[in-house]
């Protein structure tokens, strides 16, 4: 009303409310140098954006205009008795804006880790159930009862009781749950016993699927495709002397090699989303460690090899296996010392 032209524009409700929060306006006299000094104080003081700033009530401001039309002409009387309407509706509109918008804010959601085992020695590999209810992790014993590794067990959320699955104590265990939670296929370091096994989740023999060279912890965790038919895991590339995914057909038992990256020198860690279409690792770059952790995801039955990821995502130190949240994005999990 004072310049003809809006305090706040915008082509979009999204543009309009980001002048609001993060735009200052331009001084009333720079557009319309006939508004009185004491004036455009008052306007820039009713849409001022710093809260302590502004004015708490509308009786401030009136206060703040009964003064102004008191040293004002007769002429400017009714044009800012007008303008002061309007800066009333302004402050109330504001001020109904900014409540809805702390309303309507999300507060971030406060979690609290609470111990799923107590057992002494170390928990390890922890992997959900495909209903959630259960958790299948490695357990090296009681150190002090002369247990030389880990084997793998299953507990139910909320309950107490165990359920030892192998009975072959190893250098190491990364479990994998199959999409309909009868099985657990693992990957087993352990000299010669080295290799991808697979057992019923309810206990049973466990059988062989096939042996890997496996060197080291970092290259143990392997993922389920969702349709069942595939296991993910990493190993050596004899042809390259360096770490690389391969699937292994549950079928045919026939392992094929995934595409390799080229960026990376190693590759370790594969988990597929979802949906099965996309499979996700980590990556040392031919830089080696000291480059970093980044995190990359490939097509894994061919077709375009693309990227789905917005950015590489560098992760710190190290990073012993990815997890998939429901809406198919990939998280790391660090090295764990006890679960």
């Amino acid at each position: 009303m004072a310049t003809g032209i809006r305090a706040i524009s915008g082509n979009t409700a999204p543009e309009i409310h980001e002048a609001i929060l993060d735009h200052p306006p331009r001084a009333i006299r720079e557009l319309n140098p006939e508004v009185s000094r004491g004036l455009e104080q008052i306007v820039h003081r009713a849409i001022n954006k710093d809260r302590e700033a502004r004015y708490r009530d509308a009786s401030e401001m009136r206060e703040d205009l009964l003064r102004l039309k008191r040293g004002a002409s007769a002429s400017q009387r009714l044009w800012e008795i007008g303008l002061a309407a309007a800066l009333v509706l302004l402050s109330v509109a504001s001020a109904i804006f900014w409540a809805a918008r702390r309303s309507n804010r999300v507060e971030p959601l406060a979690l609290k880790p609470v111990p799923f085992t107590t057992y002494q020695g170390h928990e390890d590999s922890p992997t959900f159930s495909p209903d959630g209810s259960q958790i299948a992790f490695a357990w090296d014993g009681n150190p002090e009862t002369g247990s030389k590794g880990y084997d793998l067990y299953v507990k139910a959320i909320g309950s107490e009781s165990l359920l030892r699955l192998t009975h072959h104590p190893s250098e190491w265990l990364s479990p994998a749950w199959s999409p309909d939670g009868t099985q657990i296929a693992f990957h087993r370091l352990s000299g010669a016993d080295t290799g991808i096994y697979v057992v019923p989740a309810l206990g049973g023999p466990e059988r062989k699927l096939r042996s890997t060279r496996l060197p080291y912890v970092a290259d143990a965790p392997i993922s389920w495709s969702p349709d069942g038919k595939w296991i993910a895991f990493g190993e050596p590339d004899p042809a390259e002397s360096t770490d690389r995914i391969f699937l292994l057909s549950l079928e045919t038992l026939e392992t094929r090699q995934v595409p390799p990256n080229p960026k990376c020198a190693l590759e370790a860690s594969p988990t597929f989303s979802h949906a099965g279409d996309r499979l996700a690792y980590v990556c040392i770059s031919s830089r080696g460690i000291a480059g970093g952790f980044e995190l990359y995801s490939v097509a894994p039955f061919g077709g375009v090899r693309r990227n789905s990821l917005p950015h590489t995502r560098r992760l710190p130190g190290d990073s012993r296996g990815l997890l998939t949240t429901a809406d198919c994005s990939f998280l790391s999990r660090p090295t764990p010392a006890t679960y």
